[in-house]
């Protein structure tokens, strides 16, 4: 589910710094038994928006990169980029410029013209659960 979202977003083949935020991420969260919660959290997101809740995220459930990509969260955790919604360009840019997506200037793909989305946030996944990995997340 996440990496076929991932794809939809930015592109097939993935960019490498997106796959392997997934593949670090989906590693540490199946391997350590956390993955019929993330599931669980979808489900119950998308039951909500589908019946026309809105629904917020909190804590430190924005750090991963995994939650984007299933719909529990709106906040995308990578680096601050560009994405073209047309051509699934991306291009990340100088994390010692830009605090966030939000700071970054316009610009449009250079592939297609089109103005590019601005996205990331720069919150590494240890944030969410720890710097192993094991720490058990509380998705709300």
């Amino acid at each position: 589910m996440s990496f076929a979202r991932a794809r939809e977003l930015y592109g097939d083949p993935l960019p490498e710094a997106i796959s392997g935020r997934l593949q670090l991420e989906l590693d540490s969260i199946i391997n350590n038994g956390f993955g019929v919660l993330y599931l669980i959290a979808h489900k119950l997101v998308k039951k909500s928006t589908d019946d026309g809740y809105l629904v917020g995220s909190r804590g430190s459930v924005g750090s991963s990169f995994v939650a984007t990509m299933t719909g529990i969260t709106e906040v995308n955790p990578l680096p601050p980029h560009w994405r073209c919604p047309e051509c699934r360009f991306s291009e990340f840019a100088d994390g010692n410029l830009y605090g966030g997506g939000f700071d970054l200037p316009d610009q449009n793909c250079p592939n297609c013209a089109t103005l590019m989305e601005k996205d990331g946030h720069n919150i590494p996944f240890a944030v969410f659960m720890g710097l192993k990995g094991t720490r058990c997340p509380i998705l709300t």
